[in-house]
């Protein structure tokens, strides 16, 4: 069967690994265009595109997967089926129509549940204790086609958004695989969404990644884990009279009590910060411009100093 292969990030890229070490014949790559990163803002090549070049597979990288011209290439593939994995482009009909047996998706969550692009994210912000992967027909409507196939992930309360995605690559690829061979086989079975329980997952905005003290801590917790190790959740705060952002990646929930918003640094290189309920004690951090840290090794940074909390963008 011959497979179109859509896809961008990191979690992309180990599915096509693993398809292509399951013996799936990927005629072709696809993934969107590489993008300057850095001081220097050099070019940086996807995830993908770096898989795609070691498994000597052909690449096609559109500004837009609707361009005219691709989708003439693509219809030049004679494909059977297209299998997307966080392309990071809502995919036209006239694509969708291109593959002679289906366009299947692989999408990180229990669909109908989250639908969108930060479903990872949303399921560790709203503190979901399990979540899971789908692979689903592609429709017109986002993330919406019916589903093929679905397996459960287990989300332990200190799990950030690089572990869940290290578990949703390993699950979802073997799952994406399994379901290329029954397509091989003739057409799987099928099921339509239920759309009473439908949720959506929109992208993370700048502004979500700030972190408000007047929260309980245990919501705090988990937008650190939804933000972890990228982009990462912040807040302002002044150092020997210097203001700063400082990022926080890992975190405990304590049961305490206090005013939101204050720190404390009750030795042994602890930082608690108050919340509107309980408190959060922050495990590893980074002030801007420099290295991420534990806790520890950044209190001593302080040289016997403390920190305040500053409400004032900087």
């Amino acid at each position: 069967m011959r497979v179109v292969f859509f896809g961008t990030p990191d979690i992309a890229a180990f599915v096509l690994r693993h398809l292509q070490a399951q013996g799936v014949e990927v005629v072709a790559v696809v993934s969107k265009p590489d993008k300057p990163k850095g001081r220097s803002m050099k070019l940086q090549p996807t995830p993908v595109r770096v898989a795609a070049e070691e498994l000597n597979l052909p690449l096609l990288q559109p500004e837009k997967a609707s361009d005219p011209q691709f989708i003439e290439a693509l219809k030049e593939l004679k494909p059977d089926l297209f299998a997307v994995v966080a392309y990071g482009e809502i995919v036209k009909q006239a694509v969708l129509d291109i593959p002679a047996v289906a366009a299947i998706n692989m999408h990180a969550s229990l669909l109908p549940e989250y639908r969108g692009a930060a479903p990872m994210q949303r399921a560790l912000l709203d503190g979901k204790e399990e979540t899971g992967v789908t692979i689903m027909h592609m429709v017109r409507k986002m993330d919406a086609g019916p589903i093929i196939a679905q397996e459960k992930i287990p989300v332990p309360s200190d799990m950030n958004l690089g572990q869940l995605e290290k578990v949703m690559g390993e699950v979802g690829a073997k799952l994406l695989a399994d379901v290329i061979k029954q397509f091989e086989m003739g057409a799987p079975a099928s099921s339509e969404q239920e759309e009473s329980s439908a949720t959506l997952a929109p992208k993370i905005e700048g502004a979500e990644c700030r972190l408000d003290f007047s929260k309980s801590a245990a919501c705090l917790h988990n937008l650190i884990r939804a933000l972890s190790p990228e982009p990462g959740a912040f807040f302002f705060a002044q150092i020997r009279g210097e203001q700063f952002v400082v990022k926080v990646y890992r975190s405990a929930v304590i049961k305490e009590e206090g005013e939101p918003g204050t720190v404390v640094l009750p030795g042994k290189g602890r930082v608690l910060i108050r919340c509107g309920r309980n408190t959060l004690e922050i495990l590893e951090l980074q002030t801007a411009g420099r290295k991420r840290l534990p806790a520890k090794e950044w209190v001593s940074g302080l040289m016997g100093g403390s920190f305040e909390i500053i409400s004032d963008a900087l």
